[in-house]
């Protein structure tokens, strides 16, 4: 049937939430996230180079269930969407996006890994915080992010 909730219930649960979502807990869980779950695996590489378009078509058709990786990526916009630490989220992102000190790939880089069969661990987490960029745009451009100076100042 039908359970009302009272105005104390709801208050502890609020609670609750606000405690184990701490700045620091979604912090934590966005790093994790972007810097160890969204970067692609060799076998993700190998599978790209095989057949870019069924790779593709694979990737956004899995589901959170199937895929650590698609998890990810909710919880990623779960964590920003959220009233309790998605301002500060977006905030650090936006600062990550924007920090030229970030690893940024010089063209003798770029030439060595044209020449390479694997990729290097920085360029595969950068891809993974474009990822996570692009499935939060939204957030970052409402969050102050200027997309247009960053493209030309950073890109």
């Amino acid at each position: 049937g039908k359970q009302e909730m009272s105005a104390q219930a709801v208050n502890e649960a609020s609670q609750v939430l606000n405690e184990f979502f701490s700045f620091e807990r979604a912090q934590s869980l966005l790093d994790l996230s972007m810097h160890s779950i969204l970067p692609l695996r060799q076998s993700d590489l190998e599978e790209w180079m095989d057949d870019p378009e069924t790779f593709h078509l694979n990737q956004v058709s899995l589901t959170a269930v199937e895929s650590p990786r698609a998890a990810a990526e909710r919880l990623i916009v779960a964590l920003l969407e959220s009233a309790i630490t998605g301002s500060g989220l977006v905030t650090l992102l936006g600062q990550l996006l924007q920090d030229p000190s970030q690893g940024t790939v010089a063209t003798a880089q770029v030439n060595a890994i044209a020449q390479s069969q694997s990729l290097p661990t920085d360029v595969l987490l950068w891809d993974a915080r474009y990822l996570a960029t692009g499935i939060v745009a939204t957030h970052l451009r409402n969050g102050g992010l200027d997309f247009g100076q960053w493209f030309l100042n950073t890109l």
